[in-house]
């Protein structure tokens, strides 16, 4: 039950995940919108605070890719790739990706019934899948291209907050898939 009390950091890389999509994908459909018209129609206030947050919110997660550590559920590092320590939570493990998965599943089925009609939306959507593609990408390549590997022992039990996670989901995403099938 211990792998439990670590999906807590799994909501927080879903947080951070989350908030680089819309504040990165607002950024760069309005910058579009703006440069097609030839005028500046968005609030500059607005688009250098969703640029400064939304590449806060990237750097975080490359840096928390780039840079591994195993830390414990309340955020605390026990160790770094190089060093050894149990009882961590891995977020840069391979099974990760699935919760990379969860957030492009959540954004497909956002757009799913959405045709981009103009220069902005269209802007929006691509830059999300970009970013959204990006994040699982950057976590393989760095954990079997780069090396960024943390020792068999200390990644065996990895997977297990992903499966907590899915099994607290799990039945929230039936009744919301039952609901939409009943209402249309």
């Amino acid at each position: 039950m211990n792998s439990f009390s670590k999906v807590g950091g799994i909501v927080r890389i879903i947080f951070f995940e989350f908030m680089l999509l819309i504040l990165l994908g607002g950024f760069i459909s309005n910058l579009a919108q703006d440069l097609e018209q030839h005028t500046v129609n968005s609030d500059l206030v607005y688009l250098i605070t969703t640029c400064i947050l939304g590449l806060g919110c990237l750097g975080y997660l490359i840096y928390s890719i780039i840079k591994p550590k195993l830390s414990n559920e309340s955020g605390v590092i026990l160790s770094s790739v190089r060093s050894y320590s149990f009882e961590g939570f891995c977020s840069t493990h391979p099974s990760y990706i699935f919760i990379d998965a969860f957030i492009l599943l959540g954004y497909a089925l956002l757009f799913s019934e959405f045709s981009p009609t103009t220069t902005q939306e269209y802007y929006r959507m691509m830059s999300t899948w970009g970013f959204a593609i990006f994040i699982p990408g950057m976590r393989l390549f760095c954990w079997f291209i780069l090396g960024y590997k943390f020792p068999p022992e200390q990644t065996k039990d990895a997977w297990k907050p992903v499966m907590w996670f899915y099994v607290i989901i799990s039945p929230f995403a039936l009744l919301m898939m039952i609901g939409l099938i009943c209402n249309s």
